[in-house]
């Protein structure tokens, strides 16, 4: 006697999509892809081994102008490290081919 009653429907509009559709991509998934296609990953890659880079040669000029006395390299070396860190973000903006 006791009858299950069910209710199901189907839900679509032409300026988007079905939302069946829309619950199996997760937005991280979406953020990945748009971030692949439009080559945002190279570029971080890129901005951010200049930036370590120009970390390390500020450092190795820190370290001979403090530890060595070596002022002329040191200072040189710290001088190419202010200049690399200050170009990071004209290397992340630049669009690779």
């Amino acid at each position: 006697m006791s009858e299950e009653k069910s209710f199901a429907y189907t839900y679509t509009s032409p300026e988007r999509r079905s939302v069946s559709s829309q619950s199996t991509e997760s937005p991280v998934q979406e953020e990945e892809n748009s971030a692949v296609k439009h080559g945002g990953t190279g570029r971080v890659v890129k901005a951010v081994l200049w930036g370590t880079g120009s970390c390390l040669l500020f450092g190795l000029g820190l370290s001979c102008v403090l530890e060595w006395a070596a002022y002329i390299p040191g200072i040189a070396c710290g001088a190419l490290g202010i200049a690399g860190m200050a170009a990071v973000p004209a290397v992340y903006k630049r669009k690779s081919n």
